[in-house]
């Protein structure tokens, strides 16, 4: 594990850290021009030149970042969507009626016929719909357990079976 890592913008712009040995802390660091969290690691820009973190290790593994569809139900914790606000036909719809909607969007999927971004614009119970599902970057700790525990579990590009959590019950996708 690494306690320091110096960042800074490749030739293309994209933050790119090294995880090889840093050299020393550079004295002129402190006070930082900035602060703020890269992969939930405390971070400092000196001069908006170089980034410095500090604690923790940089590894892929620590985050995971996925893609879902959410199809809420009479047992889910807040049965009202961004396209049911009311909750009107999510307090009718059975575990198993959103468990069959899942099975076919996850054969459209697996088929070709359809994508899991597309699907979930259209179909998806949560805000991400907006995002074709995207939830981002996320690590340990931040979703509920066996939404997090599948994710981390599925290879990059890999489906999930359904997936039941407090919210109802999702199709995952890992895109990173």
């Amino acid at each position: 594990m690494k306690d320091r890592w110096l960042c800074g913008r490749g030739a293309n712009g994209q933050l790119r850290c090294d995880e090889a040995s840093p050299p020393p802390l550079p004295p002129h660091i402190l006070p930082p021009t900035r602060r703020y969290f890269l992969r939930s690691l405390p971070c400092v820009i000196h001069r908006t030149t170089s980034i410095w973190c500090f604690g923790g290790d940089m590894s892929s593994t620590e985050k995971v970042r996925g893609s879902h569809l959410l199809v809420k139900h009479q047992g889910s914790r807040r049965p009202a969507s961004w396209k049911d606000p009311e909750g009107r036909i999510i307090r009718k719809t059975t575990r198993d009626d959103a468990v069959a909607k899942l099975m076919q969007f996850k054969s459209d999927i697996e088929s070709g016929r359809a994508t899991l971004a597309d699907l979930a614009t259209q179909n998806s119970d949560c805000s991400s719909a907006k995002r074709g599902g995207d939830l981002g970057w996320f690590g340990r700790g931040q979703m509920q357990e066996p939404f997090e525990r599948a994710t981390f579990n599925l290879n990059v590009g890999e489906l999930s079976d359904i997936i039941d959590t407090d919210s109802g019950s999702h199709i995952i996708l890992r895109t990173g």
